[in-house]
């Protein structure tokens, strides 16, 4: 099946987005335990793409539009992303070009979190492809309608993980009964939880 030029365009879009995420530097963020700004990132991103598409889109607008609202979500949250690490964590910017030796160690360390990315991404993104490629229109539009909340729910326990790994890491590392304090309120919740609704 031949992709209609729209269609093609609108992937070369998308895949230049994908070249702007790691200049949100939510993963700085988060190795320095600065998860407000890795979930504000996320606000910025998907409050400025659904502004656009409300404000912006309407009836007869290009289909490339989206791809556009969605660049344009990354730069302002990339944007967000960069001022607050220079400002925050005084984080500067690198030496260019850095040297081949220092730039092999840093992709060996860093491959295995890019690698989760990509797997991430066509986890929730290949369904929509493959489903463009057998059905058009209408039908396509509902899945990919629902396929949005069901991804927005998802972020939900994305974020929570995201928090809580790094955190128990430190924990463990630490002295005294870290684990117990981090751990120990969600642990009784979700307890108390579980007993409520075998009792009810």
């Amino acid at each position: 099946m031949v992709l209609p030029v729209s269609v093609g365009v609108l992937l070369v879009i998308y895949g230049l987005g994908c070249r702007l995420m790691p200049l949100q530097l939510q993963w700085l963020f988060q190795g320095r335990g600065k998860m407000e700004w890795v979930a504000a990132a996320s606000v910025v991103r998907y409050g400025v793409f659904a502004g656009l598409i409300f404000l912006v889109l309407g009836a007869g607008a290009s289909l490339l539009s989206i791809g556009v609202f969605e660049c344009v979500s990354l730069v302002a949250s990339s944007v967000m992303g960069i001022v607050v690490a220079r400002s925050d964590l005084r984080a500067k910017l690198a030496a260019l070009p850095p040297r081949l030796s220092e730039l092999g160690a840093h992709l060996r360390c860093a491959w295995p979190i890019g690698m989760s990315q990509v797997c991430w991404a066509a986890l929730w993104y290949v369904s929509t492809v493959l489903v463009g490629l057998w059905v058009a229109g209408e039908s396509l539009g509902q899945f990919t309608a629902s396929h949005r909340i069901v991804m927005a729910l998802h972020t939900l326990v994305y974020m929570y993980f995201y928090n809580l790994l790094p955190a128990v890491c430190r924990s463990a590392a630490g002295p005294g009964k870290q684990m117990q304090s981090l751990l120990g309120p969600s642990l009784a919740l979700t307890s108390s939880a579980g007993g409520w609704g075998r009792f009810s």
